[in-house]
């Protein structure tokens, strides 16, 4: 069944002892689970864009201290090669309910375009500009019937003024998020980490 519940190690360093599910004041906060991020229309890399992708997310999250981060359903992305599959799901969707989830909202990412692609110019040196669009949904699960509170393509472009050598510009140095793909992830992330709280946030009130 999809909804087993197989952790990663790297999705372990999120759910540690630093994550409380109340607030200060004693207001529970939204349980999210987010799934891993859709990676297959995405150009190959060296890496794992999934898992970074789904990583930084998370931390984006849990900086906020706002959430408290699930661990349901973080195989179910792993399942699912176009986000376009969620839609009959919600026809009938008791298999949200299996496995006991304590998830109140679940997050679908999928990042349907990761483009380098050369600026028209005559005069060197050539700069690049890095494509990316992420299709969103965020269901809202806390009543039998769910409600998809946010439903976008969110997408922008960066302007990359060298050629990206991917077997340098690597998640594996350490130096990765100020190299210019990392910049731009990380840029994009936070846009997308922000809209989607906003709405999660919105929808508990």
């Amino acid at each position: 069944m999809l909804l087993a519940l197989v952790f990663c190690s790297c999705a372990e360093r999120h759910f540690g002892s630093n994550q409380f599910r109340y607030h200060d004041n004693g207001a529970a906060k939204p349980r999210v689970a987010i799934v891993p991020v859709i990676t297959s229309k995405a150009g190959k890399l060296p890496w794992n864009l999934s898992d970074e992708l789904t990583e930084v997310i998370s931390e984006k999250f849990l900086e906020t201290k706002q959430f408290y981060l699930t661990k349901d359903f973080s195989v179910l992305g792993k399942h699912l090669t176009d986000l376009s599959e969620i839609n009959p799901l919600l026809e009938d969707i008791r298999w949200l309910y299996e496995n006991a989830s304590t998830s109140e909202f679940i997050v679908f990412i999928e990042l349907v375009e990761h483009n380098l692609i050369p600026k028209p110019s005559r005069i060197p040196p050539q700069s690049y500009s890095l494509d990316m669009a992420f299709r969103v949904h965020v269901i809202d699960i806390r009543t039998p019937v769910p409600k998809v509170i946010l439903q976008e393509l969110i997408q922008d472009s960066f302007n990359i003024s060298i050629k990206i050598d991917y077997s340098v510009d690597t998640i594996s140095k350490t130096a990765f998020f100020m190299s210019p793909i990392g910049m731009a992830h990380s840029h994009m992330v936070k846009r997308l980490s922000k809209q989607i709280q906003e709405y999660i946030l919105l929808a508990r009130i």
